[in-house]
């Protein structure tokens, strides 16, 4: 029985946001195929604000700007692995390992913005990668988000999104007017392995996510990435405490570079609260 409420509850959500999203194809107005950051140039560098790298030599050779990649702390790797992100160049976890998926990171940006590709980043490229990521992450307003009848806290571009309709497990933040293009699902729930189980085949099987999405699943959680058409989506669910929570933001395919960034972001702040959760079942019966 319980199942059977959880699966109903998920669809709610996951019918929701897709008719959104789908609606969002019909906007024509206003709409901009051009990124959130701007290039900005060295003479904009700030002396506090890349403080938080340390100093160092702007000198372009590879010895130099390695041996200055190694004097930063683990502090300084995560924020700018975080950066990064914001400008819609890391999609990993911000754990300050500048190696691997980040390092690749560092050369696409570099690759972005005309300079050489080394994969270690000199003081006048963080000055611009700051820049960049301070314009991006400002037009969204992001900030921490409390819902905790839902048992989670997490950060949501405030700029971009309101808190629309609430039912049982389910708030959905709708787009405002300004921001066509994308939506999001909050979603908690109790459940088992094998309810996380299924809503991950319902969801791969949705008409949300598309053909061949790309999924990445542990015992506890999963994420789907879908690319449908002309939107996008990213879902994850977790597992926590005999509860299932998680996300479904979606946004439109010719704002990819502006919203993916989000994805990264509202996952790596995603945080669930206790043991909190609506029950369907309850809710159903009140």
């Amino acid at each position: 029985m319980p199942g059977k409420w959880i699966c109903r509850t998920f669809a709610t959500a996951a019918m929701a946001i897709t008719a959104t999203a789908l609606g969002f194809q019909a906007v024509q107005a206003k709409r901009t195929d051009q990124p959130l950051n701007t290039a900005a140039t060295a003479e904009t560098y700030d002396a506090d604000r890349s403080a938080r790298f340390g100093s160092g030599s702007s000198a372009s050779d590879l010895e130099s700007v390695s041996t200055l990649e190694r004097s930063w702390s683990r502090e300084v790797r995560t924020s700018i692995q975080e950066a990064l992100m914001w400008v819609g160049d890391y999609r990993g976890k911000l754990d300050g390992n500048l190696s691997g998926p980040a390092r690749i990171a560092i050369r696409r940006f570099q690759g972005r913005i005309g300079v050489p590709v080394t994969g270690y980043l000199t003081i006048d490229e963080l000055v611009i990668l700051r820049d960049q990521r301070a314009e991006a992450f400002n037009a969204t307003g992001f900030r921490r988000v409390h819902e905790d009848l839902l048992g989670i806290h997490v950060g949501l571009p405030m700029t971009l999104l309101r808190r629309g309709q609430e039912q049982a497990g389910v708030v959905v933040y709708e787009p405002v007017d300004q921001a066509p293009g994308v939506g999001l699902a909050l979603i908690a729930m109790p459940g088992t392995h094998a309810d996380l189980r299924d809503q991950r085949i319902n969801l791969s099987a949705s008409e949300l996510v598309g053909a061949d999405p790309i999924t990445v699943t542990q015992s506890d959680w999963f994420i789907i990435s879908g690319n449908r058409d002309q939107f996008r989506s990213y879902s994850f669910l977790r597992l926590d405490g005999g509860v299932i929570r998680g996300f479904i933001l979606t946004w439109t395919a010719h704002a990819d570079h502006n919203y993916r960034p989000l994805a990264t972001a509202i996952l790596n702040s995603f945080h669930p609260v206790g043991g909190a959760a609506i029950d369907p079942l309850k809710a159903v019966s009140n």
